[in-house]
């Protein structure tokens, strides 16, 4: 699919993660849920250990783990599977080095190792990094302060656990990085980096998650994207949060705090973070959104709010808690009056319209604070309801943040879920391994096609290739966009009836790409060819049912076809401009980046016969009176050999990102096989690794 886009190297797809192997033995929906539910269990099992390793009671280990892994961050990105995995593990590992940093084991040393390769190879490598060094940092904390014995000795050790983790995800570690740097991933400029912060007001959703709004509800007003601003972990764990502090903190309180200060400056838009991001960034972090940090935000307020509740068990100072009840009483009345009074002081101001949308948020919170605080202050007066008091904060913030889960992630009818639709049916019974795409109203969502097992051009993935990119780009105006898409490589839309035979450049991407049938949703139901929109020169109408249709391509390319003409043409917009221009014989010329020595001759008799097609494998038998081009419209990427017969080919880079290869004259087997050498050098280091860890510890 997407043309032939490394899937394992993209990494997001987690191709290594042990949990994958739910969808070899179960159902797809059954298999999906699980590995979904799972993260929210893990993450609060591993939450819940590491609370009881600081000695915190079984209320405050509960509360904390509740407010962490139901906290908006690990809910608005618990459908996307990869990210949550890549970090709920990291309370495990914190556990285990502080185990291991107190009392060192082979057996600790080499579970942090593993368990650091989980989060790498869980998929999403960003939030792997931050959880690394988040790690990293926790480590030195606890050498440098809570155990200042044998500091030498606990680095080293802590080093190898370390680069026992890395060396285990070298099998996916080497492919990605190749394909990263061939991809369209960039960095962001400082600039949209610094556009990309969440900014300062939008503080107020630590304590009213939708003051500005939900997207579930569709109205979320303002510009950007809620889901890469959220930090609520609940009102009261944010209460206990604040009220670690009211006591002398101890040094994991501090350490847990400044944490968590830390990246508030990282990823709300102060004029210190500002200054922050004006200095050096490494490329690998600054290709991602930074706050997608912000679980290591509401990690540490998760801690602390266990320590705090845990203080609150042990001694509940009346005169500290009536302060802290009144600072956040005064907090949420001062929103309260903001929202009141906006329209009446400020009402020049565009915002003031959704301030509605506000005034409805702050209900629900403001009761649940409210019941909190009345429970609390409760409790500090009459200490023998305080363990039935704190069993009913708990339920409170379980509601609370239940209802949060379900309005932005709501669980729906197994029907739902990919559903058997007609018009996908008939397609995969007419299209082979031709490529098929959707115009108008009948688009079909990228990535699609992978669970429908079709072939297709567009592609939504972290890393795609950047010559791919550039080629589908053209499909516009004929010629490079840019800057490239960073995630999406899709053949541009288009809509109504002049739109499809009004772009040429867009004609011939498709037939150059192989996209031999193309779908048409209409409004009413029609069986009758609409030649307005698909003229008959060009379309045929193969198939119709309700209101949907398909068409053929008549002008598309085979996806393996021969030709006998090439021109050379190495920079990448020229060759672009070659193929777009309509006295350029698509079917039987190509554009070629280094030059070819060899004499080509045209053979209208040759044939091909396609033996098998794979993901990493295609076998063809040719026969040819003459020395031609094998071209075959898939990407271009190293990795790919070609065998003829028995004999070790050389595949071109053939018309700016896909692949071609010279057949001598008469019958020959064409043998193309992926096999990448930063797997197998990258497979050898893990494994060696993994062998050598299980040899040490038998």
């Amino acid at each position: 699919n997407f043309s032939g886009n490394p899937h394992m190297a993209s990494m997001q797809s987690g191709s290594f993660y042990p949990f994958n192997i739910l969808f070899f033995f179960i159902p797809f929906i059954p298999a999906w849920s699980i590995y979904i539910i799972l993260q929210t269990i893990l993450a609060s099992l591993f939450t819940f250990l590491l609370l009881r390793e600081y000695k915190l009671s079984k209320t405050a280990s509960v509360f904390g783990a509740i407010a962490f892994a139901y906290s908006s961050y690990v809910t608005v990105w618990v459908e996307f599977g990869n990210l949550g995995y890549s970090f709920l593990w990291l309370p495990l590992i914190l556990l285990l080095l502080h185990k291991n940093i107190l009392k060192p084991t082979i057996v600790k040393t080499a579970s942090i190792g593993f368990i650091l390769a989980l989060t790498i190879l869980a998929g999403y490598i960003q939030t792997s990094i931050y959880a690394i060094g988040f790690a990293f940092v926790y480590a030195l904390f606890v050498i440098f302060v809570l155990n200042k014995e044998k500091r030498v000795k606990n680095l080293l050790i802590s080093g190898i656990a370390f680069t026992l983790g890395l060396l285990l995800s070298f099998v996916q570690l080497l492919p990605t990085f190749e394909l990263f740097m061939r991809s369209t991933r960039s960095p962001y400029s400082k600039e949209a980096l610094m556009a990309l912060l969440i900014p300062f007001y939008h503080l107020v959703t630590i304590i009213i998650p939708d003051f500005f709004g939900n997207p579930a509800t569709r109205n979320y007003w303002l510009n950007g994207t809620y889901i890469e601003r959220v930090s609520y972990v609940g009102i009261l764990p944010l209460f206990f949060a604040v009220f670690s502090f009211f006591k002398k903190p101890s040094k994991l309180v501090m350490f847990y705090a400044l944490c968590a200060l830390a990246v508030f400056l990282m990823v709300f838009d102060t004029y210190i973070t500002r200054f922050l991001y004006s200095i050096y960034i490494p490329p690998i972090i600054s290709t991602g959104v930074p706050s997608r940090m912000m679980y290591l935000f509401c990690f540490p307020v998760s801690i602390l709010a266990a320590f705090g509740i845990h203080e609150f068990e042990k001694n509940a100072n009346k005169k500290k808690i009536l302060i802290l009840s009144g600072i956040f009483l005064i907090t949420i009345i001062a929103i309260w009056g903001f929202v009141l009074l906006a329209p009446k002081y400020l009402g020049g101001q565009d915002f003031i319209k959704y301030l509605s949308i506000s005034k409805r948020n702050l209900i629900i919170p403001t009761g649940i604070l409210l019941l909190g605080l009345a429970s609390i202050i409760t409790s500090t007066y009459m200490g023998r309801l305080k363990k039935t008091l704190l069993i009913f904060i708990i339920l409170i913030t379980i509601l609370d943040l239940f209802y949060f889960f379900q309005k932005i992630t709501p669980f729906v009818p197994v029907g739902t879920v990919y559903p058997k639709t007609e018009v996908m049916e008939q397609l995969k019974n007419i299209q082979g391994i031709d490529r098929s795409w959707g115009y108008g109203s009948g688009v079909v969502q990228t990535n699609l096609q992978e669970h429908e097992k079709i072939y297709g051009t567009d592609i939504y993935d972290a890393l795609h290739l950047n010559t791919y990119g550039a080629l589908i780009t053209s499909g516009k105006n004929g010629k490079i966009e840019y800057p490239l898409p960073r995630s999406e490589a899709t053949i541009p839309g288009g809509y109504g009836s002049e739109d499809l035979k009004s772009n040429p450049f867009r004609k011939r991407l498709l037939d150059l790409l192989g996209v031999k049938y193309i779908l048409n949703k209409t409004d009413i139901e029609d069986k009758n060819p609409n030649t307005g929109t698909f003229p008959e020169k060009d379309y045929l109408l193969v198939w119709a049912g309700g209101k949907w249709q398909i068409y053929q391509n008549k002008g598309a390319l085979p996806r393996i076809y021969f030709v006998s003409k090439y021109m050379i043409e190495g920079n990448q917009d020229k060759a672009i401009s070659l193929l777009m221009d309509s006295n350029f014989d698509l079917r039987d010329t190509v554009v070629l980046s280094e030059n070819l020595k060899v004499q080509l001759q045209k053979d209208p008799t040759a044939t091909i016969k396609l033996i098998s097609y794979t993901p990493n494998e295609v076998d063809v038998v040719t026969n040819s009176r003459s020395q031609m081009l094998l071209v075959l419209s898939d990407n271009y990427y190293p990795g790919w050999e070609v065998v003829i017969d028995k004999s070790e080919g050389k595949i071109l880079k053939t018309n700016v990102s896909l692949r071609s290869v010279v057949v001598p004259a008469g019958m020959h087997t064409v043998k193309f096989r992926y096999q990448p050498q930063s797997f197998y050098y990258g497979f050898i280091i893990s494994a060696v690794t993994l062998i050598s860890m299980v040899l040490y510890l038998i």
